[in-house]
């Protein structure tokens, strides 16, 4: 809804400026550095995440991806690629068993724009569609959605908002979840919803 629309248009933003992109890349390299971190023989964000530039859509291969190894085309690898990185990469607290290859999940950090506050999107391998469930991943996670938004992206139709007294289920294209305060009040029509946005603003 709103947080997909605003990322939508900071993707768009990025790819028309290459400066930009170089900036982050930079950036994003400083902080594995400093984390300790890097890719290695991860390849995961390179099979569950969408690139737009080479119609490749998520959940599937890139056709440049070579598992265990990297990228074929690295050096030219497109601006969402360049300026893309886990957050397992970028935040030494976050424990080693968390890394893609072992968790079979890219954790990527983004703003929660519908409640103001931090947010992780959970980007599963559709081969382990269960993994979030797993020990010690799903009490991590489940330990901080109080705080911030926690979203496990299972397919393009089916997400999975992680709250402290359920988990649920919801179709981002269809569905929005709505809140009573910090609890979750259900699920709505995104029609409806985004019509509660809009009375909530005026």
């Amino acid at each position: 809804m709103a947080a997909e629309a605003a990322w939508a248009a900071h993707d768009k933003t990025l790819k028309q400026d290459p400066q930009k992109i170089e900036e982050i890349s930079s950036r994003i390299n400083t902080a594995a550095a400093a984390a300790g971190r890097q890719c290695g023989d991860c390849t995961m964000c390179c099979k569950v995440m969408p690139v737009e530039e080479l119609s490749k859509p998520a959940h599937q291969w890139c056709q440049h991806a070579r598992p265990g190894s990297g990228c074929a085309i690295y050096q030219s690898r497109p601006a969402e690629c360049r300026g893309f990185a886990c957050s397992w990469l970028l935040a030494k607290e976050i424990g080693e068993h968390w890394k893609p290859t072992k968790s079979k999940m890219v954790l990527v950090h983004r703003r929660d724009h519908q409640r103001g506050r931090p947010g992780i999107m959970v980007h599963t391998d559709r081969s382990y569609p269960n993994a979030w469930r797993r020990s010690p991943y799903y009490e991590e996670l489940k330990r901080q959605c109080g705080q911030i938004r926690i979203e496990v992206v299972l397919s393009d139709r089916r997400r999975v908002l992680m709250c402290p007294d359920r988990d649920v289920y919801f179709d981002p294209e269809a569905e929005a979840v709505v809140f009573n305060g910090p609890y979750v009040k259900g699920v709505v029509p995104i029609d409806e919803a985004r019509r509660r946005e809009q009375l909530q603003r005026s």
